[in-house]
């Protein structure tokens, strides 16, 4: 009887871990589709109903838009990023578009590789996995972490800069610090804003390009000027520090001839000059001396 209870209590707990450990790496393993909506997943209430209707009916223009673009956003907690995932605060102000490890890029890369699949799990081939990255966005809130990334389509990446991303931004970035309602508005607001930026561009008949390259110029012009002006400050001060503001000082104006006194050239100079002298007087004073009168 002991032994049948034993056998019966060992199988209870083999198909209880059956069922539970299976959920369980589920529960870590990153979604890539919605669950509130066709293009929203939220793993707690965060979007109103209102707010998921009008970030749909904006995806409904985006997939009937010449590109046919649409805009996928996650709201996660921590753990739906995997226990080994590293989470970096304030990533997207790093400029830090195309970085898949961050959590939008790292939900891109996993539906780029799903969807550039078949059923089979044979590889459909790099023309398939372009052609899905071409118009796959992905926009990425933990709350926790108050930490917002974004991974651009293929097509409008090169529209994403820091100048961009702040634009995009400005206003609401305060809000993703807040609770949870002012959270919601905060990236309801940003999204609908990128939203509006991406159908713009999916009317397009090439990839985007940054319209602003002087931006970039005066950037990198102002961080090297940062960084060269103290060391010319410091080279004038040594240089010229240590001279009087009235011009250079006799003592100045000596050394050229203290270093030729000192090596001999005046001693040399002094000689030849004394030689050409009795030389040129000599030979005048014999010609003087013999010419009749």
């Amino acid at each position: 009887m002991k032994h049948n209870l034993k056998l019966g209590l060992s199988f209870l707990v083999l198909l209880t871990s059956w069922f539970v450990l299976p959920q369980m790496v589920q529960a870590q393993d990153p979604p890539t589709h919605g669950n509130a909506s066709t293009h929203i997943y939220q793993d707690r209430d965060f979007f109103s109903q209102a707010q998921i209707d009008k970030l749909e009916k904006q995806n409904d223009r985006l997939a009937d838009s010449k590109q046919r673009q649409i805009t996928k956003i996650f709201i996660l907690s921590p753990k739906k990023l995997g226990d080994d995932f590293e989470l970096a605060e304030d990533y997207m102000y790093k400029n830090d578009f195309g970085d898949g490890g961050n959590p939008a890029g790292t939900i891109q890369e996993k539906i780029v590789k799903k969807k550039s699949t078949d059923s089979s799990g044979g590889y459909k081939g790099l023309g398939a996995e372009q052609s899905i990255r071409k118009y796959e966005n992905i926009l990425v809130f933990v709350p926790e972490k108050n930490s917002l990334t974004f991974a651009p389509s293929s097509f409008t990446f090169g529209r994403y800069d820091k100048l961009n991303w702040k634009k995009l931004t400005f206003g609401h970035k305060h809000q993703l610090n807040n609770s949870t309602s002012s959270q919601a508005k905060g990236v309801f607001k940003i999204a609908a804003r990128i939203n509006k930026q991406q159908l713009k561009l999916s009317q397009r008949d090439k990839p985007a390009r940054n319209g602003r390259p002087w931006v970039e110029f005066l950037e990198k012009f102002a961080t090297a000027l940062a960084f060269t002006v103290p060391l010319m400050l410091i080279w004038a001060y040594l240089r010229l520090g240590s001279r009087s503001p009235d011009g250079p000082t006799y003592s100045n104006e000596m050394d050229w001839y203290d270093g030729w006194v000192e090596r001999g050239y005046y001693d040399d100079m002094y000689d030849d000059y004394h030689d050409d002298y009795d030389d040129y007087h000599g030979d005048h004073q014999d010609d003087w001396h013999d010419d009749p009168y």
